[in-house]
């Protein structure tokens, strides 16, 4: 059987396709496409490797005890910058710097067109490998040990207006990460992770303190970059970090869990309590008035006022005079204040104080029941954190 004979138009267009013009198209396409994707995927495939290689290098730092000569011999394959103590924000003795960042011509493609309102031509840019990226990680050292460390990495999304943004670092403790203390700094003192309330999907905070378990300090680090070389790109933080997030879904989980339970305010978290809070009195309750309601929600709240028997940290000077106590906590739901319950003449109290004194009276364990055991572990938690350099 004749094959153009039976299907003229099939073997027509067969010829078309096949031809010496269709295959020059062809090689075009693969020149011009194809290969700089290619090109661009093992780029990135480099990039990932290099920036692994420093979040490794960053995970095995121990602060307080890692020595400056261990922290070059362990960086010695990277582009170390050295600065001074007050250049570029360094506030330590020695601040070292180390950046690995995207390709000029990625940058300057993505910039053009989105500068230029070009978003359709942003996105295909994006699926065709130019992609803006960048790492910033920093160790500081006091006394030539590391004293801080962290990092900043920032990455596109082939949407023009958004960008992933990663930021760990070590703090002194979870109340300065927060500026409160709360369920969650309760639950996790040395360790958090938390979204920025605009852009959840796209921000991601990680703090971790010199007590952070190596187990949870390498999930800080632990950046997982397969999708930067992928088609679609990276779209959400969470791709970046997921151990991360699942830690933070556990400790929210286990500090709602706790303010349900029968038990709000265990011993166990008054360690950091001890290290984190502004001031810590020991009072007594002389008089609480009765409840009264003051927002729309019905919660009840109480004002009371404490005798102050002892200031185990801060400000000598405070007044216990009026502080507000509510009758349910919120953490996600709502729970009820076991503190509410201790309003009683007489009874002894543990009050946390925060360094502007606003309460809302929705916040957990401000103030627990003194007993013999929580002020013991207070008293033996400030006593040791005094001792530590």
């Amino acid at each position: 059987m004749n094959f153009s004979r039976t299907f003229p138009v099939t073997a027509w267009l067969w010829r078309r396709l096949t031809s010496r013009p269709a295959r020059l198209i062809y090689l075009g396409v693969l020149v011009i496409v194809i290969v700089p994707g290619i090109a661009l995927r093992v780029e990135a495939a480099l990039f990932q490797r290099r920036v692994l290689k420093v979040m490794s290098a960053l995970s095995s730092l121990r602060i307080g005890v890692t020595q400056r000569a261990e922290v070059l011999s362990r960086m010695a394959q990277f582009e170390v910058r050295e600065d001074h103590r007050n250049k570029s924000g360094c506030e330590a003795d020695d601040c070292l710097f180390i950046e690995v960042s995207s390709p000029k011509l990625s940058d300057w493609a993505l910039r053009k067109a989105g500068w230029s309102g070009h978003y359709k031509l942003y996105t295909v840019l994006s699926w065709w490998g130019f992609r803006m990226r960048g790492l910033e990680a920093y160790v500081d050292l006091d006394s030539d040990k590391v004293s801080d460390l962290g990092y900043r990495f920032v990455l596109s999304t082939p949407d023009p207006y958004d960008e992933i943004v990663i930021n760990a670092r070590s703090m002194s403790s979870a109340g300065r990460f927060t500026g409160i203390i709360d369920a969650i700094a309760d639950e996790s003192p040395d360790y958090g992770v938390s979204h920025h309330w605009r852009r959840p999907a796209l921000n991601t905070n990680v703090y971790f303190t010199r007590s952070t378990t190596p187990e949870l300090l390498s999930h800080a680090f632990r950046l997982r970059l397969e999708c930067l070389w992928s088609v679609r790109g990276c779209l959400t933080a969470n791709q970046l970090l997921p151990e991360a997030e699942y830690d933070r879904i556990g400790i929210e989980r286990a500090a709602s869990d706790r303010l349900i339970g029968p038990n709000q305010c265990p011993d166990w978290i008054l360690p950091g309590r001890a290290r984190d809070a502004e001031s810590i009195l020991l009072v007594e309750v002389k008089n609480s008035g009765p409840a009264f309601i003051a927002n729309d929600d019905g919660s009840h709240f109480r004002r009371a006022n404490f005798r102050l028997l002892r200031v185990l940290k801060g400000d000598p000077g405070v007044s216990v005079d009026k502080i507000v106590v509510g009758s349910e906590i919120w953490r996600g739901e709502r729970a009820h204040n076991s503190a509410f319950d201790l309003l009683k003449p007489g009874q002894r109290l543990l009050v946390f104080l925060r360094g502007d004194r606003d309460r809302d009276g929705y916040a957990s364990c401000e103030e627990i029941a003194a007993t013999d055991s929580a002020v013991q572990t207070i008293e033996t938690s400030l006593a040791t954190g005094e001792r530590q350099p």
